[in-house]
């Protein structure tokens, strides 16, 4: 059963059974098989691949030299196989094309979802680059902006203290759209109605203040509610002895609503002698959130909302908003 002359002389290393090789080369070939069908390459299921992939000598497949002709015939059997595969290979591929076709596109949308989650990653962190970048330049504005703050409040704790320019005031007018908020004696906080009515006059009470041919400071109150403002504004020593003060008491909290009384402000700061002061509040959050539990019941916020509102106040943007001074009260009680 062994090759005869210098074929049966190289085969002498391979100890397997005859049985063994052909239960090789079959297995070889339905692999091949099936890697030619998905690449559509024929070349993928060659005898000289297969064989090499069974690790079985050709002479095997070729040479008619085995003494058994039952065990030659079937080493045959698997070329004739291969090659029968190799003819047939287009009319193999068109009748499972289908299958074909439905495999090359599983595999291409499975490259593309590989191709699109790399390109995720990379957006991700071109963004987080970005966003770290823009927390760079707001951390360096916010540096520049609390220097200007403190300039300005040194240079006013100065001025505070001079005796000279003094003037005497015994009515300040408080701009307060909240006074307006209450309808027999209950605070109406939600009613929108109201609250626009209330915007409404306190508009039109700020613009009889400023006609007045007075040396006034308007003070706009910074700060979210319960933050300590109209505590603050109700001590007469908080405000600077050479102006009439003018206060305004809302939250205020972005530059956008702090811009409204600023369109009106700018009507009259040209033809009269009018300073504009911006006070902010800094209060921790637990102390407003604790002076919210003993609020009236009208006027106590969902903790969400104090929340929110402590999260998104805007500090003064000294190069959009045209503020004089700048005073900072931080509430730590």
């Amino acid at each position: 059963m062994l090759l005869d002359d210098k074929s049966e002389e190289k085969m002498s290393y391979d100890k397997r059974s005859h049985d063994e090789r052909i239960a090789d080369l079959k297995s070889a070939s339905t692999e091949l098989f099936s890697k030619a069908k998905q690449t559509g390459k024929v070349t993928d299921a060659s005898i000289a691949k297969i064989i090499k992939h069974a690790k079985v000598h050709k002479d095997y497949l070729y040479k008619d030299k085995i003494k058994d002709k039952k065990i030659q015939q079937r080493y045959f059997a698997v070329r004739d196989d291969i090659t029968k595969f190799r003819e047939n290979f287009k009319k193999l591929s068109d009748s499972e094309s289908p299958l074909s076709k439905e495999e090359e596109r599983y595999e291409q949308e499975k490259e593309r979802s590989i191709n699109l989650e790399q390109q995720l990653i990379k957006s991700r962190e071109q963004v987080a680059g970005l966003y770290d970048q823009i927390a760079t330049l707001k951390n360096k504005s916010k540096d520049k902006n609390d220097d200007l703050v403190r300039l300005s409040h040194q240079a006013l704790q100065a001025g505070k203290q001079s005796k000279s320019n003094h003037v005497n005031f015994t009515n300040i007018k408080y701009i307060s759209p909240d006074k307006y908020l209450r309808r027999n004696g209950v605070y109406c906080f939600d009613d929108l109605a109201l609250r626009e009515s209330a915007w409404s006059r306190s508009e039109k009470e700020l613009h009889a203040a400023l006609e007045r041919n007075l040396p006034t400071r308007v003070y706009i109150l910074i700060g979210p509610m319960c933050a300590g403002k109209t505590y603050w504004s109700n001590n007469a020593k908080s405000f600077w002895p050479d102006r009439h003060p003018v206060v305004i008491d809302s939250t205020n909290l972005s530059i956008f609503q702090r811009m409204k009384w600023f369109n009106i402000i700018n009507q009259y700061i040209r033809t009269n002698d009018i300073h504009v002061c911006g006070v902010v509040f800094e209060t921790p959050l637990d102390i407003l959130l604790a002076r919210n539990k003993n609020n009236e019941p009208g006027k106590k916020m969902p903790e969400a909302t104090i929340k929110e509102k402590h999260n998104s106040m805007e500090w003064p943007d000294l190069k959009e908003e045209k503020f004089n001074e700048i005073v900072v009260i931080r509430n730590n009680l």
